[in-house]
């Protein structure tokens, strides 16, 4: 069974959180990663990269699926056929399944965003 988790990047302070025990609404003990509308949850996909690091939502990729090596962002899809978390090219013309053994991550989208300029024309 794959491991549930998540991160949180916590925009007013411009880094990544780790969850805590917090009481909801129905006074229920929840585990969470925010307790603010400026929190992006990031779920873990249940893989790891080739160097062991586990791969989340939100991740920069990078792998020789083609020649050139690209860079990827991990993201959750859903469609009428499948859903799930892939990898797509920042510039939306390339898609793999993020379980491809070859990719390495190298950063995230909101403290690495300029990893994607690699990918525009």
């Amino acid at each position: 069974m794959r491991e549930i988790k998540f991160r949180a990047w916590n925009a007013s302070e411009r880094k990544m959180t780790t969850p805590f025990a917090w009481v909801n609404e129905s006074n229920l003990l929840s585990t969470c990663m925010c307790s603010a509308p400026t929190h992006e949850l990031m779920q873990f996909t249940g893989m790891h990269d080739k160097n062991g690091v586990p791969i989340f939502e939100g991740d920069i990729v990078s792998g020789y699926v083609h020649f050139p090596e690209v860079n990827y962002i991990v993201c959750y899809n859903s469609s009428d056929y499948s859903c799930g978390f892939k990898c797509k090219q920042s510039d939306g013309a390339g898609v793999i399944d993020v379980w491809y053994k070859g990719l390495t991550v190298i950063g995230n989208i909101h403290q690495h965003a300029h990893l994607l300029e690699q990918n525009k024309c």
